[in-house]
Formats: structure tokens, C-alpha cells, sequence
């Protein structure tokens, strides 16, 4: 790591550029990078007041600093600029430019880089590049309305203008310069070799802007040419945009001039989650600023927007400064935070605020705890019809939750290629690893190999081994051995197979952009043993278990989303897994926590907060846990209260539990009052005195089964006190 120190100047700029930039800046204590930071002043308010929106004082900072970060920047256009000055600089013939294309040319920062590449974990994996020219071309400054004289002698050459006049038309010019295409197609191939892409792409127009993109068609094909190792190819930019959307996996550096550049900037931040999260770098001889793209976004609430892009802007500047591996740490805490669905903004779905998404991210950098996810899949038209039911997954399922691992999802799916390879890019998009079973074997409806095949962009290769497994299998129940039975042999190309002991058909496993794709037969017998000889040992080894504590409240008399928001609150500063399951007349709460997270104090408030509604922490319901506490009871028990409660005795049945209103010992009173009941349960024995009461809605003739539930646990209750007093 290099010792030096290097002097940033950061200004925040306008609305959303504030939140972003300044929620971000912690980044740089927390790792301790090597940067003396100087906040500056740019934007509409320095306009507004001062008549420009760089003050001299802050083009003296960027002058004296080694790189700039700029948050978003509010521009508006001519007549709406000039009415906002104030009223002293009203009349003075001042001119808004916008700030970014003043920093662009005054420090001549010719080339403006936008990395574009995978976020959020898709399954097609990519990687590309837009590197655009930022002084020339169309955006060059040369816009006329009206047109000037000597410009109209030159569009009268086309007998089409002839009737018309300066007044009634606009022009720009797209300047370029054989020297300034050279040093931007120069860094772009040097950009493609630093980074091991292989190829660079031109997007121009050359069939319809024939002159100027002779121009760049000569200097690009120059260029190339010193570069035997990257392919060199020139595109139409509007047919460049879109295979962008349908196969960026596909490009490497696009390079263009500057309109057509922003155009496919914005292409490429939709391909890769929005402007939100798309990062970008200037660079000239000398100078360089970095700036998240998006805009400033007046009409958005305050501290509600998204990050990503600054600490993606941020990794760019350290790159630039050899600091790769802070580099990569941010940009794979950024990947993690949006994995883990979480502290996310309203963009990604979440609720979190700009601070709280910011600070998730910066955590992750000083500690990682990201978990890794499985996802199952089931193939097969009977399960989707219900003829028989996905035993596969359920057990999968239970076995990696017991061991500490994370299930994310079960998908059910048909036969068919297409669905098969829908549900595994959505199962990959979501997870580190996927198990897949079913349609494994000879018929043509098995279709999953193919599926898989395809997703992972494995061709299909003809193995020996499973090939004389499934003829000796064949052979030893005497059935023919046909052409059909060879599809059975077929696995993706570098795959590891799975022997199976228990029929025809080989399981197998291939990796997928770091990810793993497990294939298993259908047959539970067969399927079984696979996952539980060879799928759980490759799991441990690749880090999806956990140690971890699991917790479980089973209560009585909550309300799911008003005890949820309470536990929410408590553990969302923790790596845990929570779940609500709502089975009448119980809710049960479960947290699982990483062994080392448990935290006493934690549990102790959750305990607090559910302990007069806890029925068990096994699980077990109150019918249960009363017939254990009246094996151990050695006396009887008489208990009073309504005719619902004298029902539940005597189905009951048991001979320690009567019901005797006079004598008593518990009495569970019942009252209805409109849409609630109001239970209260009173009870004494010897020197012991219970006392409880919770109220719940009236949900017709469902409430006799809650009243039933509660009665046995309160008598469970009132045996366990007065036992031990």
C-alpha cells in the first residue's frame, strides 16, 4: 500500500447529491484511507447567490487537490436560471454552464469512464465498460439559435433551406479532432488490456453521419491496430443499445462520442440496476473528478436515496490511487448489503433511509456477514398438479436449516426447458447454490439437463461412467438398453457426478459464476442419499453452514404485525434469521442467530416482551404441554367458569382434571364484549395465587377452539406455580 497522502475535495453539489455524498464520507475514517478531505461549495445555491456555481474559492481547492468527488447537480435551463439569481445580479448578463461541463473543460478531462457491470447477482453474469469523449463532439458547445449568417451561406447549399430564415432555425455542430479520437481511443484499449476485457466496440453512425465518422472510423481502425490481442469492431449506436439490454455479457469497452456516450451511459445503468447505482470516472492528462450520475432529484424526500452509486464512485477514486483491494472490499459490501434485502431504499424495494443503507454498507467492509443462501427446485408437470406432493424439498429443506443453513426459496416447476431455465436464473439471481431435482431421466419430458446446460453455458458432454452404471443397472432387472437411455449420460461439460446407488440416473454438480448448481434425480429413495452422502459435505466446505442458536416462542393472544414491528425493531442491527408462523389459535415467533451473536441481554428484553403470552418454547401446543404437567400432578384439579370452559373439561377427560364451580381452586372467566373477548383467569392454592388475563377478537364460532386452547394452558400454567410454591 502506498504511504503517501493524498489531498480530495469533496463537494456535495444539490438536493439528493448532499445526502448521498455526505451519508458516504465515513467510509474513509472507518478504513483509514489515505486522503485529507476539504468539502467545497458547487451548485444552484452558489448560483443563486453569487452568480455562478463554481465560486473562485472552490476552483482553487480543486487546483491544489489531487482528485475531486461531485455529488449531483441541479441545472435548469436559460430563462429559469436567470429568474432565480438575485436581485443584484439580475441584468448582468451572466450565462449558466452547467458545473460538470465546466470541470470537464477547464481541466481538459477528455474521457468520462462508466464500468457497468453484475450488482445484484444475476446468473448471466457481466462486465462492460462505456467509455465516452467528454470535450468534443456534439457536446462540443457549439448550439446556435439563431443560426449565424456564415452558418446559413452553408445550409443553403441544400436547396431544402432555401426559404428559410436564421430566426427559424437552430443548428449544432458535432465537432471532433483527429487528436482528441486518438487519445480517447488510445485510453480505451488501454483501458480494455488493464482490465482483460477483449474487446472494444465504436458505437457511431457512420451509414448516416458519414464524414465525421469517417474520421473516427479511420483513427479507431489506427488505433486498433497497434492492439493485435482485442478484437476491434464498429457499431451503430442504436443497434449497440440494444443488444446492450438483451446480451451485455456480450461487449467488453464500448467507446463513443460524447452525446451518443450519454445516451448509452443511461442504456448501460439500466442493465445494471438504475441511475441509482451506477458509478462514473473523468479523466484528463492531469486532473480527475468522480461523480455518482444520477441527478439531484429536487422533488425526492430527503435521506431516501440510493448510495450505491457514491460508494461505487468511491471505489473507482481508490482505484486510481492503486488501492484495489479497499477497492474490491466496498464493492463487495455493496454486492453483499443488496444480497442481504435489508437495509435497502425505496429503489431496491426497502425501507431504509440514505444513512441507514450507507452505514449497512460501511459495516460490511469493517465485517462481513454475509450468509449464503440455497435455493430448491422441484421439477415436474405431477407436482404442479398436485398428484403428488415435493417431498425432495421439504426434506432438503429441514436437514440444512438443522445444520445452519439458509433456504431462500422452493420453486415448483413444469417440465418444460424454458420454465426449467426461468425458475434456475431466478433461483441463481436470489443464491449461492441451487439444488435441482427431477427430470433427470430417459423420456423426453426430462428435461432438466438441457435446462441446466443452457443457464450455465455448459454444452452437454457424453460420460462413460454413468453410461455403464445405467446398462448394468438396466441389465440387472432384465430390461432392453436403448438409444433413448443415453440421454442419462449427458452432463454439463466440467461437471462432477454423483453415483447413484439406488437407480439409473447420476446426480452431478457444476459451478456458475462462483455459484453452484446441483442436479439430483426425483425419486426421494434415490435423491436422498445423494444429498446426504455428497451435497451437505460440499456445502460445509464451501462456508453455507453456520453454527447458530435457534430460539421459538410459541404464544397465545399476538397480533403478527404488531409484534413483529416491536422484534423487528430489537434485531435489525443483527445477522439473524426471523419467522412468524400463524397456525389458530397460536403464533410462533423463531429467531435463528449466529452462536456467536447470541446476545443475553437481547433475548432477555424478547422475554420480556412475550412472557405473558408464551405458551412453550418447544412448540408444543397447550393441549400437550397440560397432558404432560397432569402426568406429573399428584392431586386433582377443579376448575370453574362458563359453559365453554365446562365443555372443554369434560371432553378433556382426564381423571385429575374436574370442573367445580363451587369449590374451584382456577377459575377462567369468559366475557364478550361486541367484536372482543376479555379472558382473565384467577387461581389459589395454599399460599400460591395466579393471576392472568389477555384479550383477543371475536372470530364467531373459532373463539370456543381459542378459549379451549387458552383454558389448558392456564391450568398448565397454575399446575407449574403451584407445584413449585
Amino acid at each position: 500500500m502506498n504511504s503517501r497522502r493524498y489531498k480530495l475535495a469533496i463537494l456535495p453539489g444539490d438536493g439528493i447529491g448532499k445526502d448521498v455524498i455526505l451519508s458516504s464520507l465515513s467510509i474513509f475514517d472507518e478504513l483509514n484511507l489515505p486522503f485529507d478531505i476539504t468539502i467545497g461549495d458547487i451548485g444552484w445555491e452558489f448560483w443563486k447567490k453569487e452568480g455562478t456555481p463554481i465560486p473562485d474559492r472552490t476552483w482553487k481547492l480543486v487546483e491544489s487537490s489531487d482528485a475531486v468527488l461531485v455529488g449531483a447537480i441541479t441545472s435548469k435551463p436559460d430563462k429559469e436560471a436567470l429568474k432565480e439569481l438575485s436581485p443584484h445580479l439580475q441584468n448582468n448578463d451572466l450565462v449558466y454552464t452547467s458545473p460538470i461541463i465546466q470541470l470537464r473543460q477547464k481541466l481538459d478531462l477528455f474521457v468520462n469512464v462508466r464500468p457497468c457491470f453484475n450488482i445484484d447477482d444475476r446468473v448471466d453474469d457481466f462486465n462492460f465498460c462505456i467509455i465516452r469523449e467528454n470535450t468534443e463532439g456534439l457536446y462540443a458547445g457549439f448550439d446556435y439559435y439563431p443560426i449565424s449568417t456564415e452558418l446559413m451561406n452553408i445550409v443553403k447549399e441544400n436547396p431544402r433551406w432555401d426559404a428559410s430564415s436564421p430566426s427559424e432555425l437552430s443548428c449544432s455542430l458535432r465537432i471532433q479532432s483527429r487528436s482528441g479520437l486518438k487519445r480517447l481511443f488510445q485510453f480505451s484499449f488501454e483501458y480494455s488490456a488493464q482490465k482483460n476485457m477483449d474487446r472494444v466496440t465504436l458505437a457511431d453512425k457512420v451509414n448516416v453521419l458519414r464524414k465525421s465518422g469517417l474520421l473516427a472510423r479511420e483513427v479507431f481502425e489506427e488505433v486498433a491496430g497497434n492492439y493485435p490481442n482485442i478484437q476491434a469492431d464498429i457499431q451503430n449506436v442504436d443497434a449497440v443499445a440494444l443488444w446492450l439490454t438483451k446480451r451485455p455479457d456480450e461487449f467488453g469497452v464500448i467507446v463513443s462520442e460524447n452525446m451518443f456516450g450519454d445516451i448509452l451511459s443511461d442504456v448501460g445503468a439500466s442493465v445494471m440496476g438504475g441511475l441509482g447505482v451506477a458509478p462514473s470516472a473523468n479523466y484528463g492528462v492531469k486532473g480527475c473528478y468522480f461523480e455518482p450520475v444520477h441527478g439531484s432529484a429536487p422533488r425526492l424526500k430527503g435521506n431516501t436515496a440510493n448510495p450505491t452509486a457514491t460508494f461505487l464512485t468511491i471505489s473507482l477514486l481508490l482505484e486510481k490511487f492503486d488501492l484495489y483491494e479497499q477497492a474490491e472490499l466496498i464493492r463487495n459490501a455493496v454486492k453483499n448489503v443488496i444480497k442481504e434485502r435489508k437495509n435497502l431504499t425505496y429503489d431496491f424495494g426497502g425501507r431504509a433511509s440514505t444513512r441507514e443503507m450507507s452505514r449497512s454498507i460501511v459495516d460490511q467492509c469493517l465485517s462481513p456477514t454475509t450468509r449464503k443462501t440455497i435455493s430448491l427446485i422441484a421439477t415436474g408437470n405431477e407436482i404442479l398438479s398436485g398428484d403428488i406432493q415435493d417431498v425432495n424439498c421439504f426434506h432438503f429443506s429441514k436437514i440444512i436449516s438443522q445444520l445452519g443453513g439458509e433456504v431462500c426459496q422452493h420453486i415448483h416447476v413444469s417440465d418444460d426447458t424454458q420454465d426449467i431455465e426461468s425458475a434456475l436464473r431466478l433461483a441463481l439471481n436470489r443464491s449461492d447454490a441451487v439444488i435441482i431435482t427431477g427430470g433427470l431421466g430417459p423420456t423426453s419430458d426430462d428435461r432438466t439437463r438441457y435446462a441446466v446446460s443452457n443457464v450455465t453455458k455448459r454444452g452437454l458432454e457424453f460420460q462413460n461412467q454413468a453410461w455403464e452404471h445405467v446398462v448394468k443397472r438396466l441389465e440387472s432387472f432384465h430390461l432392453p438398453v436403448s438409444d433413448s437411455n443415453k440421454q442419462q449420460a449427458l452432463f454439463p461439460k466440467n461437471a462432477t457426478l454423483f453415483p447413484n446407488e439406488n437407480g439409473t440416473a447420476f446426480g452431478c454438480y457444476v459451478f456458475c459464476q462462483g455459484k453452484i448448481v446441483f442436479m439430483l434425480p426425483g425419486p426421494p429413495k434415490e435423491s436422498f442419499p445423494i444429498f446426504e452422502k455428497h451435497i451437505l459435505n460440499i456445502l460445509e466446505k464451501n462456508n453455507f453452514m453456520h453454527k447458530q442458536s435457534i430460539f421459538k416462542w410459541l404464544t397465545l393472544g399476538l397480533i403478527e404485525g404488531d409484534i413483529s414491528m416491536k422484534i423487528d425493531r430489537l434485531i435489525k442491527d443483527y445477522d439473524c434469521q426471523i419467522g412468524y408462523r400463524w397456525s389458530y389459535p397460536y403464533l410462533e415467533i423463531k429467531i435463528i442467530l449466529d452462536a456467536e451473536q447470541v446476545n443475553e441481554q437481547l433475548l432477555a428484553v424478547i422475554e420480556t416482551i412475550l412472557e405473558n403470552h408464551t405458551v412453550s418454547y418447544s412448540g408444543n401446543d397447550s393441549f400437550q404441554g397440560l397432558r404432560d404437567a397432569l402426568e406429573l400432578c399428584e392431586n386433582e384439579i377443579l376448575v370453574g367458569g362458563d359453559k365453554v370452559i365446562q365443555q372443554f373439561v369434560s371432553e378433556y377427560g382426564h381423571e385429575k382434571l374436574l370442573f367445580d364451580e363451587k369449590n374451584s381452586e382456577l377459575t377462567i372467566d369468559v366475557e364478550r364484549v361486541d367484536s372482543v373477548v376479555y379472558l382473565q383467569t384467577i387461581g389459589r392454592k395454599g399460599k400460591t395465587k395466579y393471576q392472568h388475563s389477555l384479550s383477543t377478537p371475536n372470530r364467531g364460532a373459532d373463539i370456543e377452539i381459542y378459549i379451549k386452547h387458552y383454558a389448558a394452558w392456564q391450568i398448565n400454567r397454575f399446575i407449574e406455580i403451584s407445584q413449585k410454591g
